[in-house]
C-alpha cells in the first residue's frame, strides 16, 4: 500500500508523439503527498529506434528538458491520474477517522486548559499537568524542545 508506483505497477502501453505523460518516479505520484507538490508533466516529441522517449516538459525550468526516457519511467498522464486517485481514496480511508481522533483530542486539550486556566493553574508552565500528553506525543513520535515552552 503506498509508496512510488513504477510503469511494471500498471499496464504498460507504447507512447506516441503527442501523447502526455508524467514521470513515473515522480514523488508527487507517491500515497498522498500534502505539500500538493504536482507530477512532472510533458509531451512526447519523439520515439527513438533506441526504444527511448524524447519528452518536453511543460515545466521549461526541469533539468532535462527535453530529456530521453525508458519507458518504464514515464506513465500516461491517464494513468498517473487513475493511480493518483486511488491512492487518494485509500489516503482518505484512513485520514478520516485518524484526523478525527486528532480533532477530539483537541477539543479535550483546549477543554484542559480551560479548567486549568478556571483554577490558576497553566498548562505550559505546570510539567505535571502536561506529562501524559507530553508523553504521549513523544511515542507518537513528536518531540519538540519548543512543545514546552
Amino acid at each position: 500500500m503506498g509508496g512510488i508506483l513504477l510503469r511494471g505497477d500498471v499496464n504498460m502501453s507504447e507512447f506516441q508523439v503527442g501523447d502526455r505523460v508524467v514521470r513515473s518516479s515522480s514523488h508527487a505520484l507517491s500515497w498522498h503527498d500534502p505539500s500538493g507538490f504536482a507530477p512532472e508533466e510533458g509531451v512526447v516529441e519523439a520515439v527513438l529506434s533506441t526504444g527511448k522517449i524524447v519528452v518536453r516538459w511543460d515545466d521549461e525550468k526541469a533539468s532535462t528538458n527535453p530529456g530521453q526516457f525508458l519507458p518504464k519511467q514515464l506513465l500516461s498522464k491517464a494513468e498517473a491520474d487513475t493511480i493518483l486517485t486511488q491512492l487518494e481514496q485509500e489516503y482518505q480511508a484512513i485520514a478520516v477517522p485518524i484526523i478525527s481522533k486528532l480533532k477530539a483530542a483537541g477539543v479535550l486539550i483546549l477543554e484542559a486548559k480551560k479548567l486549568a486556566e478556571a483554577n490558576g493553574k497553566d498548562l505550559v508552565e505546570d510539567f505535571e499537568l502536561t506529562e501524559d500528553l507530553f508523553a504521549a506525543m513523544d511515542e507518537a513520535g513528536w518531540n519538540t524542545s519548543s512543545l514546552g515552552c
